[in-house]
């Protein structure tokens, strides 16, 4: 067998401190491609070896001098406290208990009667505005006693959701958060477009731009120990702001409401059986993120390279087997393995030229430790996907 049939089809990790371990694995393996990760930096020595060399690259993050200024443009999420019984005439409900205040800021900025929710839970309604009030960090509420109430507000993530995983679950220290900006917005978007530009021009080596992703985080909520609180691969809650809301009823004609995204408490997960209003929220979203995304694939043929989609992080509103994922020209999408499953979920995507499988484990500390046992986590995620490889 020549080399060449023993090479290819293979993207392997790297860093700064491991280059001559990447040559070998490259050998060993017949790697035909080199990537870098969140937290990583792609080395120079590697640059010349001939592989096809991906760059991750972050559409929302890792640019914090922009994010701090125009926090205007800052991403936005809609979350509900807790349910807090009325014991008399009132009932005060802090916005912020159970929820890491490193994740997310209040924001008092836009309108609070127009977007936020007070809900009487017990009766089924809406509290009318009129009838409560916020002031530090909490809203009372003028109540039927015994009553059940809720709070739906809107809140800035001022630290990207997904970075934040990455930073605890690492261990990182002596880093500064990573502020999520929103691409959907007038000024990032016109910022968005150039800085992409900028960027491929920066690094000539680079042949596929991995896109993490377009635009907005699936639903992911830390406590205040950086615990995850609420996680759905699938929600939208985290995909909205003022300005896109007020782009939404322009186009359905109706009014929006905070319920239509908090669903009392659900979130519209994927058991729940979903609303029209929520239908046409999602379809809305699809379409704009859709044609954002395009514009940025656009660029970056344009300018010489490939475009990869990561499935996953901020991919809501790109759901591939949606009729809009085609529109958007991507070269190639790659998922994480987690067993046959998702693996089919990635290699039956049609309308791209070749889809990638990343298999388990992560190079995280909660694996690579001492007693821990990587080789076995990865032999156990092996067996679990490689039933679903050759079908179709």
């Amino acid at each position: 067998m020549n080399d060449t049939a023993k090479k290819g089809r293979v993207t392997i990790p790297t860093d700064l401190d491991v280059v001559p371990e990447t040559l070998e694995i490259m050998r060993r393996w017949g790697a035909d491609a080199i990537r870098d990760c969140d937290g990583t930096e792609f080395p120079a020595q590697l640059q010349q070896t001939g592989a096809k060399i991906y760059s991750t690259y972050y559409t929302t993050r890792k640019d914090n001098a922009w994010a701090k200024a125009n926090p205007d443009e800052v991403q936005q999420c809609y979350i509900m406290t807790g349910f807090y019984t009325a014991a008399g005439p009132t009932v005060t409900i802090p916005l912020m208990e159970g929820i890491s205040p490193e994740l997310i800021q209040v924001n008092t900025r836009d309108d609070m009667a127009r977007w936020w929710e007070v809900m009487d839970r017990t009766a089924g309604c809406p509290v009318p505005p009129e009838r409560w009030s916020y002031a530090d960090g909490a809203v009372t509420v003028q109540a039927e006693p015994y009553h059940e109430y809720t709070v739906s507000f809107l809140a800035y993530l001022i630290w990207d959701p997904v970075h934040m995983y990455n930073a605890t679950t690492n261990g990182w220290t002596d880093f500064e958060h990573q502020i999520t900006f929103d691409v959907r917005q007038p000024k990032t978007h016109a910022y968005s477009m150039e800085r992409l530009r900028k960027f491929i021009a920066e690094h000539p080596y680079v042949n596929v731009i991995r896109y993490t992703t377009f635009f907005h985080q699936f639903t992911l909520i830390f406590d205040q120990l950086k615990r995850e609180k609420y996680v759905d691969w699938y929600g939208y809650s985290a995909s909205v702001s003022p300005y896109i809301l007020e782009q939404f009823e322009k186009e359905v004609g109706y009014k929006f409401r905070p319920e239509y995204i908090i669903d009392q408490g659900y979130y519209n997960n994927q058991y729940r059986v979903p609303s029209k209003e929520y239908l046409d929220f999602m379809a809305f979203q699809r379409r704009e993120v859709a044609k954002l995304a395009k514009e940025m694939v656009d660029i970056t043929h344009e300018c010489g390279c490939e475009a990869m989609m990561f499935l996953g992080d901020h991919w809501i509103g790109t759901e591939p087997f949606m009729p809009e994922f085609k529109t958007i020209g991507l070269d190639a999408v790659v998922g994480s393995v987690g067993n046959g499953a998702t693996l089919r979920l990635i290699s039956d995507i049609e309308g791209v030229k070749y889809t990638e499988g990343r298999f388990l484990p992560y190079f995280f500390p909660d694996t690579f430790h001492e007693g821990g046992d990587p080789v076995r986590e990865a032999k156990e995620n092996w067996v679990t996907a490689r039933r679903a490889i050759l079908r179709k």
